[in-house]
C-alpha cells in the first residue's frame, strides 16, 4: 500500500498543481468578464443578493415576481452598463472597467450594503423556478464577507470567488473518484486538469450561477457513493453521501433524480447481498434520505409556502405539447418522437445552441471560441463532433452488450449477481440518467426550457471519463495507454481553447470601439427581400428580460428591436436602416455576434449578421406601431427588405388601451371581411351570433381587405378584444389578414373582436367585426389535430402567444 501511495504521489501533486491552476484561472475570469456580463447572473445574483437584503430565505408569498428585485442588483445593472453591452458584441466595457478608479466610484453611488435593503414587494422570478440551497449559501458568504467591507464592489467579486471556490472543491472529487475506479494516476490528473481549464468550466465557475453548486455535490455524491462498490455502508459513508443529495435536492431537482437513483440502486442491492434485517435497511436509507426530506420541507413550506407541486413547476416544464402531437395519431407522435429524440442528440453533441455553449462560445454567448482562423476552428469543431459521435457509439454499444448479458445471465438464475454488476459504477449510470432525464424534457416540452451547454456542466466529469475511460475499456490491451493519451489530448485542447478564450474575451470587452448605433435615412429603393429575418420587438429595459409573447409596452418603456441580415456569401449585412411607422429613422447597431446562427449555418461569418437597436416610447402615440428593417450587402447597391415588420403597442398602462384611445377608433365603415375562424388549439364553433369557443382555445383569424390595395411600410394591421390589442400578419400581394387571438388573456364573457389596419399617418380604420363568446372551462383546451400550418410558425410570430 506504502509502495502504490509513493507511486502515486507525481500524480497527486501534478492534481494538486491542476486544482490550483484551474482555480487561479477561474478567478482571474471572475474579475476579468465585467459585472453581469455571463448568462443570466443578474437574475442568479438578485435571488441571492435579496435573501442577503431580506436576512432570510425569500418566499414566494413575498411579492410578485420580476427579473430583478434586489436593489443591489439593480444599482449593479445600471452602474455597470449592462443593457449597452450585454449580447452586443460589438460593444465594449466602459472606458477605465476594472480601475481602483472606477470602483470607486461604483461604490460612491451604491447602496449600503452594511444596511439591510430587502426587496419591496417584489421577488426575484428565480424564487419560483430553482431551489434556495445555491442563493441561501451565497447569501451567507456575502454576510462574512460584509463583516469586513462595505463595498458593493467586493461583496460581488466574492460571490463570484465562491463559486471559483466550488470548482475547486468538485476538482478534488473528481480526481479521487477518477482513482477509485481504476483509471490510471497520470490519466486522472490529466483529466481534471482539461476539465480545470476548458473554457466552458472557467467560464460558469466564474460568475453566479447555481451550476457551480450542483457540479460540486454531484462530484461529492459520485465520489462516496463510489466508496460504497466494496460492501461496506457505515455511517461514515453514508453520512457524507445523504448531506451532499440533500443539498442537491435543493439546488436544482433533475440533478438530485440523475444522482440519486442510481446512488439508491447500488444501496439497495449491497442491502440485499448483504442480508440485511429490515430495521437496517430502513435506517440507511433514512439516514440517506432525511437531509433531503427536511431540506425539500423546508422549500415547500417555507419557500413555496405549501404551494401544490404542479404550480410549483417551471411552467414550460408540461406534457401540453406532445400530447397535442399525439392527437395527430401514432404514427405522428412516433414521428415527432424520432426526430425529436435525434434533435436532442445532434443539438447537444454536434452543433446546435447547446453544443456551442458548451464547445464554442463564452461571455454572454456573444464572443466565439476562434481558435487559429475561422476555417480551421469549424474544422476543430468537426473532428470534436465525429469523435463525440465515435465515443458515444462505443459507450452505448458498450452498455448495451452489458445490458444483454446481464439479462442472460439473469435468466439462468444468476439476478443477485447481475444486479450487482448492474449497479456498480454509479459514476455512467448517473450520467445516462441526466442525459436520459434532459432528453425526455426536451421530448416532452419540444425544449421550451431551451437545453444550452452549462446544463451539462455538473456532469463535466464522467462526459470527458466517457473519453479516457469508458471508451477505452473496450479496446482490448490497450485501454490504459489509449485513457492516458486522450487525457492527454483533452488537456492540450483545453490550453489552447482556453488561451484563444481570453484573448477573445479580451477583444470583446477591452479592444478599440469600432461600432456604434447608426441612423440611416429611409432608403429611396428596395430591391426584394433580403436574406434574413426581423423578430418580434421585446422590453428593452433591459433586453435580456424574460417577455415571451409580449406586444404590449406602458409608455415610457424602451421597445429593442432585433433581427438578423446576410448577404449572399453568408456574412453579415454591411448597412442595416430601420424605421419606425414607414417615416422615422432609428438607430441601429450591426455586425452583433449571434451563435444561434452560427451553428445552423456552421459560419462564425455568419454569426456576425446580427443588428438591433431600441426605440423611445416617451412621445409615441398610443396605439399601434411598426418597424421595418432594411439591410444592405454592397457599397452603393440598393436596400432590401429584412421581412417581416413588426407590430407593437404603446398602451397607457398594464398593457391595456386607455378608454380615451378606444372612444377615437371607427366603429362602422368596414373596409374587409372575415372568414369562418378556426383554432390552433381548443374548440371553436360558428352560428348567426358569431363564434363561440372555450377559455385556453386559440382562435385564428383570417380576413381580406378590399378598398387598401397600397399598403406600405408604416401601415399596421392589428386586433382589438375588449381593450387588448393584438398584432396581425398582412400579406400585401394577396391584400389578406392573419391574426391568433388567445383566449387565455381574456376573461371569459361576450367579446366585438375588430380589426384595423392604422396608416403611416398613424389613422385607424375598421377592417372588420367579430363577436366572440369566451365560455368559462376549467378543462386544458386541446391540441387540434391536423392544425394550420400558421399554427407552428417557425419563427414563432404565432406559436409566442401560445402560452
Amino acid at each position: 500500500m506504502r509502495r502504490r501511495a509513493a507511486g502515486r504521489r507525481p500524480a497527486d501533486i501534478a492534481a494538486v498543481g491542476a486544482i490550483l491552476l484551474a482555480g487561479g484561472l477561474s478567478a482571474f475570469w471572475a474579475f476579468f468578464i465585467p459585472i453581469f456580463q455571463s448568462p443570466d447572473e443578474p437574475a442568479h445574483f438578485d435571488y441571492a443578493a435579496s435573501i442577503y437584503g431580506a436576512g432570510r430565505l425569500i418566499e414566494r408569498a413575498d411579492g410578485s415576481p420580476t427579473w430583478i428585485a434586489s436593489p443591489y442588483a439593480a444599482y449593479l445593472l445600471r452602474a455597470s452598463d449592462f443593457n449597452r453591452i450585454a449580447g452586443h458584441s460589438p460593444m465594449r466595457a466602459t472606458p477605465g472597467y476594472g480601475s481602483r478608479a472606477y470602483f470607486a466610484a461604483l461604490d460612491a453611488a451604491a447602496p449600503s450594503v452594511r444596511v439591510a435593503r430587502p426587496p419591496q414587494g417584489r421577488v426575484s422570478y428565480i424564487v419560483g423556478l430553482y431551489p434556495f440551497a445555491f442563493y441561501a449559501l451565497e447569501a451567507l458568504w456575502m454576510h462574512a464577507i460584509a463583516l469586513f467591507t462595505s463595498s458593493l464592489a467586493s461583496l460581488f467579486f466574492a460571490a463570484r470567488l465562491f463559486c471559483t471556490a466550488l470548482l475547486m472543491l468538485g476538482l478534488y472529487f473528481n480526481y479521487r473518484t477518477a482513482l477509485r475506479l481504476g483509471v490510471p494516476p497520470a490519466a486522472s490528473s490529466a483529466l481534471i486538469a482539461a476539465i480545470g481549464i476548458f473554457p466552458m468550466t472557467s467560464l460558469v465557475s466564474s460568475y453566479v450561477q447555481p451550476d457551480n453548486l450542483a457540479y460540486a455535490l454531484v462530484s461529492a455524491a459520485l465520489f462516496y457513493a463510489t466508496k460504497l462498490r466494496d460492501g461496506s455502508l457505515t455511517p461514515l459513508r453514508i453520512v457524507p453521501l445523504g448531506i451532499a443529495l440533500g443539498l442537491l435536492a435543493v439546488t436544482k431537482y433533475h440533478f438530485f433524480l440523475s444522482a440519486t437513483l442510481p446512488i439508491a440502486a447500488l444501496i439497495a442491492v449491497t442491502l440485499t447481498r448483504s442480508k440485511c434485517s429490515a430495521t437496517r435497511a430502513v435506517v440507511t436509507f433514512a439516514v440517506l434520505l432525511a437531509p433531503a426530506i427536511a431540506l425539500l420541507s423546508v422549500q415547500h413550506w417555507i419557500v413555496d409556502a405549501g404551494t401544490s407541486v404542479a404550480h410549483t413547476a417551471p411552467k414550460d416544464i408540461s406534457l401540453a405539447y406532445v400530447r397535442g402531437v399525439a392527437v395527430r395519431g401514432p404514427a405522428a407522435l412516433v414521428g415527432y418522437l424520432a426526430s425529436s429524440v435525434s434533435g436532442a442528440f445532434l443539438g447537444c453533441f454536434i452543433t446546435g445552441i447547446c453544443a456551442a455553449g458548451y464547445w464554442g462560445v463564452v461571455g454572454w454567448g456573444d464572443t466565439p471560441i476562434v481558435i487559429g482562423t475561422p476555417l480551421l476552428e469549424e474544422l476543430l469543431r468537426g473532428v470534436i463532433a465525429l469523435i463525440t459521435l465515435i465515443v458515444a457509439a462505443i459507450v452505448l454499444f458498450y452498455c448495451a452488450r452489458n445490458a444483454i448479458w446481464l439479462v442472460a445471465a439473469a435468466a439462468r438464475n444468476h439476478a443477485r449477481a447481475a444486479a450487482r454488476i448492474a449497479v456498480a459504477d454509479p459514476v455512467i449510470n448517473s450520467y445516462l440518467m441526466f442525459a436520459a432525464i434532459i432528453v425526455a424534457l426536451y421530448v416532452a416540452t419540444n425544449n421550451v426550457f431551451g437545453v444550452s451547454g452549462r446544463h451539462w456542466y455538473p456532469y463535466i466529469f464522467p462526459a470527458f471519463l466517457c473519453l479516457v475511460w469508458y471508451a477505452p475499456r473496450s479496446l482490448l490491451g490497450c485501454r490504459q495507454r489509449v485513457g492516458t493519451v486522450a487525457a492527454c489530448v483533452l488537456f492540450a485542447y483545453s490550453a489552447v481553447a482556453a488561451a484563444y478564450a481570453l484573448a477573445g474575451a479580451q477583444q470583446r470587452y477591452y479592444g478599440m470601439q469600432i461600432a456604434a448605433y447608426v441612423t440611416t435615412d429611409a432608403p429611396r429603393s428596395v430591391a426584394g427581400t433580403a436574406l434574413g429575418v426581423q423578430w418580434p420587438p421585446a422590453d428593452g429595459t433591459y433586453v435580456f428580460a424574460p417577455s415571451p409573447g409580449k406586444f404590449s409596452y406602458d409608455r415610457g418603456t424602451p421597445v429593442a428591436f432585433t433581427g438578423t441580415a446576410m448577404g449572399p456569401d453568408g456574412s453579415g449585412a454591411q448597412d442595416v436602416a430601420a424605421l419606425l411607422d414607414g417615416r422615422h429613422p432609428v438607430a441601429v447597431l450591426t455586425r452583433q455576434y449571434l451563435f444561434g446562427i452560427a451553428e445552423a449555418t456552421h459560419s462564425i461569418a455568419a454569426g456576425y449578421s446580427g443588428f438591433g437597436g431600441y426605440i423611445a416610447t416617451e412621445r409615441l402615440a398610443e396605439g399601434p406601431h411598426t418597424v421595418t428593417a432594411f439591410a444592405r450587402t454592397g457599397v452603393g447597391g440598393s436596400y432590401q427588405s429584412v421581412n417581416p415588420s413588426r407590430v407593437f403597442f404603446v398602451t397607457a398602462s398594464q398593457g391595456r388601451l386607455s378608454p380615451a384611445f378606444l372612444i377615437t377608433l371607427p366603429r362602422s365603415g368596414a373596409i374587409g371581411s372575415l372568414s369562418a375562424a378556426t383554432t390552433c388549439r381548443g374548440t371553436v364553433s360558428t352560428g348567426a351570433g358569431g363564434v363561440t369557443t372555450i377559455a385556453g382555445s386559440i382562435l385564428l383569424l383570417r380576413g381580406r381587405v378590399s378598398l387598401l390595395a397600397r399598403a406600405g411600410n408604416g401601415v399596421a394591421f392589428w386586433l382589438r378584444a375588449g381593450d387588448l390589442p393584438y398584432p396581425a400578419k398582412y400579406d400585401p400581394a394577396k391584400g389578406t389578414f392573419l391574426a391568433t387571438l388567445p383566449t387565455s388573456t381574456l376573461a371569459p364573457g361576450a367579446y366585438d373582436v375588430a380589426f384595423y389596419a392604422r396608416d403611416a399617418s398613424l389613422h385607424n380604420a375598421l377592417v372588420a367585426t367579430l363577436p366572440v363568446r369566451v365560455l368559462a372551462s376549467t378543462a386544458l383546451a386541446p391540441f387540434v389535430a391536423n392544425a394550420p400550418a400558421e399554427c407552428a410558425d417557425p419563427l414563432k410570430e404565432l406559436a409566442q402567444t401560445f402560452s
